[in-house]
């Protein structure tokens, strides 16, 4: 049986994937929730922590979002996706994933 091209497979195994999202209310969480979801069937690892900007066009001036929070939000997105970047590729060489 012929299961079509693997390339979107492979791409995302055993890979870390973060999210940055943004929309109305819910500041596109509902499409993180849905990609989350894919992504894991795909054997991507998610980050837990996602980086959301709700009604993103009263939150955000000349570029900048208001919060003064979200510099900080960001570091610990990109520092939790490095580090598992750096686990994922280490166990990766230590070991082929089991696919």
């Amino acid at each position: 049986m012929n299961s079509g091209p693997t390339w979107h497979f492979t791409q995302w195994t055993v890979k870390p994937v973060a999210f940055v999202s943004y929309g109305g209310a819910a500041g596109g969480r509902h499409a993180v929730l849905h990609l989350e979801n894919v992504l894991t069937e795909l054997h991507a690892v998610t980050i837990r922590d996602g980086l959301a900007f709700p009604n993103y066009f009263t939150a955000w001036r000349d570029g900048r979002p208001l919060d003064p929070e979200a510099p900080g939000y960001a570091k610990t997105l990109l520092d939790q996706l490095a580090w598992w970047a750096e686990a994922l590729r280490s166990a990766r060489e230590a070991v082929p994933y089991p696919a």
